[in-house]
């Protein structure tokens, strides 16, 4: 279903294929002044030599119940700016007759399919925010910092898009460009095996929390420990998981 390398189009473009970030991470934590703006210096500056663009590593975990829905372990801050960056080209190239067909494929990839399910998820205390202003184009309240941050984000690429020196040309290669950028991808069947690669995983973006750490130090630990005694870690792993969703 999903290959070990890839771009971020294949992984999306299956009508079926949902993606979700767990409760347990951390919501958006992408600081506009820092990793936002470096997001578009890259496509900016991408080499017209170089003919792809290269977006990492990212780990999923299939769903236990939906073969076809993808919880992130890893790559979760990169793949919802990604997902903030297109919304923003779609906004701004939707009332474009000439774009009618572009803009329909960016809504039904990556923002909602046609069968009306949302494509990508955020932590669920922070996904009305997400899907109102992001998806549906509709202000909220921004009441947390991972809602303010999202808010930033979709600010910031809206205020570039609409500069007179940015051209239709210039954002649909950019659009181009995170369509077709290369990743690589590992998908986990179980908690205990994505705990075990998240541990060791190096989000390039922003470094762990101490939190995160904490939390990374803790499952790990169970799964080495169930590993010695023979017990199933899923269940300790799920309880460390949810102990984490309420604390954050």
């Amino acid at each position: 279903l999903m290959d070990y390398k890839s771009t971020i189009n294949d992984v999306f473009s299956p009508r079926k294929n949902l993606f979700s970030v767990p409760n347990y991470q951390r919501a958006y934590s992408w600081e506009k002044d820092k990793h936002v703006t470096q997001f578009l210096t890259d496509l900016k500056e991408h080499p017209e030599s170089v003919k792809q663009y290269h977006l990492g590593h990212f780990l999923f975990e299939t769903d236990e119940h939906n073969k076809n829905k993808f919880w992130i372990i890893d790559g979760q801050q990169r793949l919802t700016t990604v997902i903030i960056f297109l919304a923003c080209i779609y906004n701004k190239i939707k009332k474009i007759d000439d774009y009618k067909l572009v803009t329909t494929n960016i809504y039904n990839d990556y923002l909602r399919t046609t069968d009306g399910e949302q494509k990508y998820t955020t932590v669920s205390y922070d996904n009305n925010f997400f899907e109102n202003l992001i998806i549906e184009g509709i202000s909220d309240k921004v009441d947390t910092r991972s809602r303010k941050r999202i808010k930033e984000a979709f600010d910031f690429f809206t205020e570039e898009f609409n500069k007179k020196d940015v051209s239709i040309e210039d954002i649909l290669k950019w659009k181009e460009l995170i369509e077709n950028a290369k990743i690589t991808t590992d998908k986990v069947a179980d908690k205990s095996e994505a705990t075990q690669l998240f541990t060791f995983q190096n989000d390039r973006g922003k470094d762990l929390t101490e939190l995160e750490k904490l939390k990374s130090f803790l499952m790990f630990n169970i799964y080495l420990g169930c590993t010695i005694s023979g017990k199933d870690p899923n269940g300790d792993i799920s309880y460390v998981e949810r102990e984490f969703e309420a604390i954050y």
